[in-house]
């Protein structure tokens, strides 16, 4: 429990500095044609790098714990297919991205595509850093040295608005994407150096193999194509949300890519990161058949992970506007923006629970080598968003949008708890714990806090009071609740 809540805080840092790299953007830019081009040049390849940092890390990690150990060759293998896939990739973006979003929006004028145009190679370079990146983050994670990946990401942050606001000083028009590709070359090197793998080294140790490198490449493509297709599911959602919202009124884009990047902080601290933390103990309760350190394991990563999220979104939905208002309310953007922005915020984070708990699912299940269910729901739910996102965003707008991400995910959420259920041994017993906090504890909590704020004048400054007071509330319980909760 110590190393996660370590993780979590180190994770927190990281977060606050990958928000701030973004709002960065925001706070130079503000809201207009240059923000919202990059965004929409980043839509095909963010769905791209969500897939690869899916399967590397869901289908390397598994296979790290199996045969490292006794065949190191294995690191060889998978790394020289990243290293190709990611090459290929960069170059089909390259070919290919300008020449779809010009075919997706007819409606663009000379400048926007000017701007596109500036973005195409800076994008394909920051994709294959990216790619090559993720393969080294595994490593570590393997390595038991996950808490390093929020330093690396923190000093790559930083990096990154240094970069940034020099190129932009010096008119550099392609500012951005040049940034992202400063960013993802600090985050290769800084994981290579921790991590203490020599790939080289490594082959001439060990030797070079064919027919192991032939079994490895093909037990991970085999567990990596499903992984893939069904991970685009979460991109294609976001893409899907984007292209509807490109064609609502102005500002509506760059609105909900604020909101979209305040939620995706949250995920990536607690839903990724909780799931990182048990997924290579889950594969190797699976992998030695221990069924009963499984369930437990299994229901205290969904206990810590609705814990979480449903005291975050209390949070959001009493001080939401005050903490949007602290973190986005400087440069270019206006009182109205952030308001909408806290709206759209406080929509998406009502589904962070069915997001974390999907998160773990889809774990387990990869750990069992069953790659194929999670991607058929994923692609189920492909379809499901898309329709209500459709449906929905001509009755109430962007409102619509966001609300048909959310059921989506519930819905992934239920599909893939009943799949999990039917593995031997498993029984969610922590619904029943975590019940009787929202009946009891969260309510007895929130009571008190706003009886408490009641009492002074109201201000930014006692919200983010308040807010620090009710997150070390639930931190120190969930604390010295840690014994139920590994005895579930």
């Amino acid at each position: 429990m110590k190393s996660l809540i370590l993780l979590i805080v180190l994770s927190i840092l990281g977060k606050v500095t990958g928000l701030f790299r973004e709002l960065s953007i925001g706070i130079i830019y503000g809201i207009g044609d240059v923000f919202d081009m990059y965004i929409l040049s980043m839509m095909l390849p963010s769905i791209i790098l969500d897939v690869m940092s899916s399967g590397i890390n869901s289908c390397y990690i598994p296979m790290h714990q199996k045969y490292y150990k006794k065949k190191p060759n294995v690191l060889i293998a998978i790394g020289g297919v990243t290293l190709f896939i990611s090459f290929v990739l960069s170059v089909m973006i390259y070919l290919l991205n300008f020449e779809i979003i010009i075919l997706l929006n007819s409606n663009l004028t000379d400048i926007k595509i000017d701007y596109l145009y500036l973005y195409s190679i800076p994008v394909s370079i920051y994709m294959f850093f990216y790619i090559v990146s993720e393969f080294y983050k595994s490593i570590l994670i393997c390595n038991g040295k996950v808490s390093y990946i929020p330093i690396v990401t923190s000093i790559s942050n930083i990096m990154f608005i240094s970069v940034l606001y020099l190129l932009y000083i010096n008119s550099i028009n392609s500012a951005i994407a040049l940034s992202y590709c400063i960013f993802a070359l600090i985050q290769i090197f800084l994981n290579y150096y921790i991590s203490k793998v020599k790939i080289i080294k490594l082959i001439k140790s060990n030797g070079f193999s064919y027919g192991d490198l032939k079994y490895f490449i093909s037990n991970y493509m085999v567990l990596f194509l499903p992984v893939a297709i069904g991970s685009i599911s979460n991109q294609l959602n976001k893409a899907v949300d984007k292209t509807i919202v490109s064609n609502l009124e102005n500002g509506s884009l760059s609105q909900l890519y604020f909101s979209q990047q305040l939620y995706a902080v949250m995920v990536g601290v607690f839903a990724v990161n909780v799931s990182l933390y048990y997924y290579p103990k889950i594969c190797n309760f699976i992998n030695n058949r221990d069924n009963v350190l499984l369930n437990s394991t299994i229901n205290q990563s969904m206990y810590i992970l609705s814990y979480i999220s449903i005291a975050l979104l209390i949070v959001i939905i009493i001080y939401g506007e005050a903490l949007v208002d602290l973190t986005l309310g400087y440069g270019k953007l206006t009182a109205e923006d952030i308001s909408v922005i806290t709206l759209f915020f406080s929509i998406y984070a009502s589904g962070l629970i069915f997001e974390s708990i999907s998160a773990i699912s889809k774990r387990i299940l990869w750990a069992s080598g069953d790659t194929r269910t999670p991607m058929k729901i994923m692609l189920i739910c492909v379809g499901i968003n898309v329709i209500l996102s459709v449906y929905l965003s001509t009755k109430i707008g962007v409102y619509g949008v966001i609300i048909a991400t959310v059921i989506t995910n519930l819905v992934a959420m239920i599909l893939l708890m009943i799949k999990v259920s039917k593995m031997e041994g498993v029984n969610y017993n922590f619904i029943y714990l975590i019940s009787r906090d929202v009946f009891m504890f969260f309510p007895l909590i929130t009571i008190s806090v706003l009886f408490f704020e009641s009492v002074f004048i109201e201000s930014q400054v006692v919200d983010i009071i308040m807010t620090i007071v009710f997150i070390m509330i639930v931190s120190v319980k969930l604390y010295y609740k840690r014994n139920e909760i590994e005895n579930l």
